[in-house]
């Protein structure tokens, strides 16, 4: 009873190695195929809150033969459902227009790294 593993002994550990999916694959290089995915059914998703509220109004548009909404109806939509989740007042299109203030004002310093500066 020695513990050295013999020739034949060594031959039925490779099988049983690769039997279990531990050994090389086959040296023949072919591989089995899985069969082709089958087009997948996916259900319709119910759309809830701003993208309901949205939908719909395009829906009634869409049946009464007005415009779709734009993107700055979207937007004011948008806004304005949040706004209400809030409590707040809906804002008009008059309060959306334009950039008020904001930005970078006069004097400011200029933070960019220009050539020249730092270490590299």
């Amino acid at each position: 009873s020695s513990s050295v593993p013999t020739p034949g002994s060594l031959a039925v550990y490779c099988q049983v190695a690769r039997t279990m999916g531990r050994g090389r694959s086959s040296s023949s290089g072919s591989r089995s195929r899985s069969p082709p995915r089958k087009a997948v059914v996916r259900e319709k998703v119910e759309k809830v809150g701003v993208y309901k509220e949205i939908e719909d109004e395009e829906n009634r548009r869409k049946a009464c033969g007005e415009q779709p909404l734009g993107l700055a109806e979207k937007d004011s939509m948008f806004r304005n459902y949040a706004r209400k989740q809030q409590g707040l007042a809906p804002l008009q299109a008059k309060d959306m227009i334009g950039d008020k203030g904001g930005g970078k004002g006069k004097g400011g310093k200029d933070k960019g790294g220009g050539k020249g500066k730092g270490k590299w």
